[in-house]
């Protein structure tokens, strides 16, 4: 239903009382933000930064890291990337200060953690070894030692030991053609094979025809030795194909005639990996002996069991670096062997009866390698005996077991032993996909998940869990597990192994746009009922200020421009509810105007007319009187007769200030925060201030995990007329696990940085 339009002021009221005020009247506009250190030297930024950090210790935040943008950011297109790790937490904390705020979407701050973490991955931790010998094997680390290197002790994977009578063939199941084998050769080493031929016999008493020998193609090529007898041949430890990369000890290319004869005597077999692998080639003009004492031999460390015991004096590998504990590198020297290192090969001449010519064969470098791998004892004697009295000789040793630093694996695994898991994580959750993430840790001196690199961004492996554990896999299944997970916490003395499903860092924080209120708005959103994002037409009103008579006064400032405003008042008939396209205006139980589109809105649509058309910034004055029944309006602060509606009054409904809007908007409602003058008589809502749009807190970051995050901040070129709203970024970063900083001890350090930046530009 339309409205009258009202042809003049109220009765009793001029144009003169809705004037504007005097510029002394108006509010005083902030002081601008502080301007971006681009011009200090290199000496006056050190000073800074000493500053900087003095003052994060005087706060209480030894460990604190501050990112920021200048203040404020540059109106033009560009971007920067800020890496912040922390080693030792297992998560961070970032607190943002209340001034941050981005022109608009164009300019975003992105944050992003999680994902595999070196640095947070300890005993444990699931990786990969490469093999110089070829290929590489899976291991969990056992130990890391950050004063050795940096160094991972890992324990290789091996398929489960399998006895020489289970992998023997007997007459009758004898092997058949195509089919792979080990084979001996007469060096006593075994190497696999396919047999390619199966050589019958007849027996003329029993007419019956038996195998006498095997024919067989060796993987490595060799064209000797290939008619093989039944005891000769075996059946593999791996079930493997031609060419395994490997992923267990036994299944390495090398595995059969190398490192899997009999390793370590069935214990455990380790590789020592650092971080940053050293691998140092040797030439010594004068005997070995003058430097090195002796060799050891340790076999538990089956890919390189011979280590410097110790020197004897100063030498050419001390000289290089090489110390007291590195490996010598055999494996890495096979290539060389045959060519420069003739002295090394007369040591190892004989060792499992293979014998060392000069100029010698790569393949056959191979083979006396295995002989000597084979005949560890055999080999340390030589080396101590005959190696030490070489000059002339070129060596290679490594301070790790492997020449590459090892491949993190998205896996770990935790051991409770004499404890519950609950004494670590304090509960579990489903999510979507039938997975089950870790929620929280507890505080405890015993963390085994976590010292594997378990963060909150972890699911658990049920499937492996089950399988690995046999007391989980006793009394649950995977069903069970999915509908209550939290069962496992009460579990002590089982291993659970966890997952990650994101390898990279994934993006944890979005930011743009203003700055987070202080406090929550007086205004209420009324359809839809909860707080979109500020690029939502919504409808919202000052529902606690509502008045059934007298004459109120309030202003609107279009901090954006909407292209379909519904501006005015609501009364209590209004049903708030989900979004439904109706605004203030649209039915019976509201009053708007707009000013883009000239129309007023009363249980429908009319045109009206105004001074101009609204614009960004632009202050509508609203001007009601519930008992006369009129409602009048201005453009920052001119009459717009035009515009002006009635209304029929009604003791028995209350009106409120309600807008319908798109982007952001303030209320001006008490006397105080009234930019031009109302007309007389006419009083404020309410008082106080904080009538502005209601926002999502957008300057809020959950807690991070792991040790590590990533801060990007890209921007466009809006937002040059207005510094103030972009301001930029300010945000500390802490470890958690200690006191959460209050609200205000963020924002004064904020302000003594901004203090000490100012004073560092003006000196």
């Amino acid at each position: 239903m339309g409205c009258n339009a009202s042809k003049g002021p109220p009765a009793g009221e001029t144009k003169a009382d809705l004037q504007p005020q005097t510029s002394m009247q108006r509010q005083e506009s902030p002081p601008p933000p502080p301007k971006p250190a681009e011009k200090l030297d290199a000496q006056q930024i050190k000073a800074l930064k000493h500053k900087q950090r003095k003052l994060l210790e005087e706060s209480g935040f030894p460990r604190g890291v501050v990112v920021e943008t200048s203040h404020p950011y540059e109106a033009r297109r560009f971007s920067w990337k800020q890496s912040v790790p922390m080693e030792g937490t297992t998560g961070l904390g970032v607190y943002f200060c209340n001034q941050c705020c981005t022109y608009d979407e164009g300019a975003m701050l992105r944050i992003y953690a999680g994902g595999l973490q070196r640095s947070a991955s300890g005993p444990g931790a699931r990786v990969e070894v490469a093999v110089t010998s070829g290929g590489s094997v899976y291991g969990t680390v056992m130990e890391r030692d950050k004063s050795n290197w940096n160094s991972l002790l890992v324990q290789l994977d091996q398929q489960r030991s399998v006895g020489p009578n289970a992998q023997a063939f007997d007459e009758e199941n004898g092997p058949k053609e195509g089919d792979r084998v080990e084979a001996r050769q007469s060096s006593g080493i075994w190497y696999p094979a396919t047999v390619t031929d199966v050589i019958l016999e007849a027996d003329w008493y029993a007419a019956t025809r038996t195998p006498s020998y095997y024919v067989v193609d060796w993987d490595d090529g060799e064209q000797e030795e290939k008619e093989r007898k039944l005891y000769e041949l075996r059946r593999p430890k791996v079930n493997g194909i031609k060419g395994s990369n490997g992923y267990t000890l036994d299944a390495l290319p090398r595995s059969v005639p190398r490192y899997s004869a009999n390793p370590n005597d069935g214990q455990g077999c380790y590789a020592l990996c650092v971080e940053e692998p050293k691998s140092i080639w040797v030439e010594y003009a004068d005997m070995i002996g003058e430097e090195i004492s002796s060799f050891c031999l340790d076999t538990s460390f089956v890919l390189t069991p011979i280590k410097i015991e110790a020197f004897q004096g100063p030498g050419p590998a001390q000289r290089a670096g090489v110390q007291q504990g590195w490996f010598l590198d055999l494996a890495g020297m096979e290539k060389e062997m045959s060519q420069h290192c003739q002295g090394v090969m007369d040591s190892l001449d004989g060792i499992g009866g293979i014998r060392a010519t000069w100029p010698t064969a790569p393949c056959e470098v191979s083979k006396l390698l295995d002989a000597c791998f084979n005949n560890l004892p055999d080999l340390l004697r030589n080396l101590n005996e005959q190696l030490l009295c070489k000059s002339g000789v070129k060596l290679l040793f490594s301070n790790s077991s492997s020449e590459k630093p090892v491949k993190l694996l998205p896996e770990a695994a935790a051991f409770y032993k004499d404890c519950k898991v609950g004494s670590e994580i304090a509960s579990f959750s489903c999510i979507d996909g039938g997975e089950i993430q870790v929620d929280d840790f507890v505080t405890s001196n015993f963390n085994p998940a976590q010292e594997a690199g378990v963060r909150t961004d972890w699911c658990l492996d049920i499937d492996k869990t089950l399988a690995q554990d046999p007391k989980i896999g006793q009394n649950f299944d995977r069903k069970l597990l999915l509908d209550d997970p939290n069962m496992l916490l009460g579990m002590s003395d089982v291993t659970l192994v966890f997952k990650q499903l994101n390898v990279d860092m994934q993006l944890k924080f979005e930011g743009s746009g203003p700055a987070d209120l202080s406090e929550p708005s007086k205004i209420v959103p009324l359809r839809p009922n909860f707080i979109p994002n500020e690029v939502t037409w919504f409808t919202a009103g000052a529902a606690t200020l509502k008045k059934n008579t007298g004459k109120y006064y309030h202003e609107v400032k279009l901090d954006d421009l909407c292209e379909n405003p519904q501006l005015g008042w609501l009364t209590d008939e209004f049903t708030a509810g989900d979004y439904n396209n109706d605004g203030v205006g649209d039915d019976a139980s509201g009053w708007g105007v707009d000013g883009v589109r000239l129309q007023n809105w009363h249980d429908g649509k009319q045109n009206a007319k105004w001074p101009k058309p609204w614009q960004k910034n632009d202050i509508v004055g609203f001007a009601i009187d519930i008992d006369g029944g009129r409602m009048n309006f201005t453009l920052n602060g001119e009459w717009a007769e035009g515009a002006a509606m009635s209304f029929e009054p009604n003791r028995t409904r209350s009106f409120y200030p309600a807008v319908s809007y798109t982007g952001l908007f303030t209320m001006h409602v008490s006397r105080d925060s009234w930019k031009f003058k109302p007309p007389s008589l006419y009083q404020p809502w309410g008082t106080g201030d904080n009538y502005v749009r209601p926002l999502l807190r957008r300057w809020r970051c959950l807690a991070l995990p792991g040790d590590k995050a990533l801060f990007d901040f890209s921007t466009d070129d809006k937002g040059a007329e207005s510094p103030d709203k972009r301001w930029g970024i300010w945000a500390l970063v802490l470890p958690l696990g200690g006191e959460v900083p209050t609200e205000e001890k963020v924002e004064e350090l904020a302000r003594r940085w901004m203090q000490n930046m100012q004073e560092a530009l003006t000196a």
